[in-house]
């Protein structure tokens, strides 16, 4: 690839070069630059709660939803629903230590709650 293909050359004179995408036609034109804040700040979340609530939240409430749906779906695809024997990779049992465990932890709570 070259270096650069295109020249930005201002009224002052002052030259930039870098890659040209789009048309490539040689043209005089205006640029406007926008030095505008990016996102939504503080102040217009106070000043404007719907606004809030439009933008940011009902987007974020659909895309939860959308999420659910396709959780839902790919557990009925991996057979959840199935009236066959359910199997795991993995060997889960209750050992005589995690009773242990259980038991310890109950009777802590139960201590620190009646004190």
């Amino acid at each position: 690839m070259e270096k650069w293909n295109k020249k930005l050359l201002l009224e002052d004179g002052s030259q930039f070069y870098g890659y040209g995408f789009g048309s490539q036609e040689e043209k005089i034109t205006e640029i406007v630059f926008n030095t505008a804040p990016v996102g939504y700040q503080v102040g217009n979340v106070l000043k404007h709660p719907m606004d809030t609530l439009e933008y940011a939240i009902v987007p974020m409430v659909f895309r939860s939803l959308k999420i659910a749906d396709e959780l839902a779906a790919s557990s009925i695809v991996r057979g959840i629903e199935s009236p066959y024997k359910k199997e795991s990779y993995y060997v889960s049992r209750i050992a005589a230590l995690d009773c242990f465990l259980i038991v310890v932890s109950v009777g802590a709570t139960v201590c620190c709650c009646l004190l």
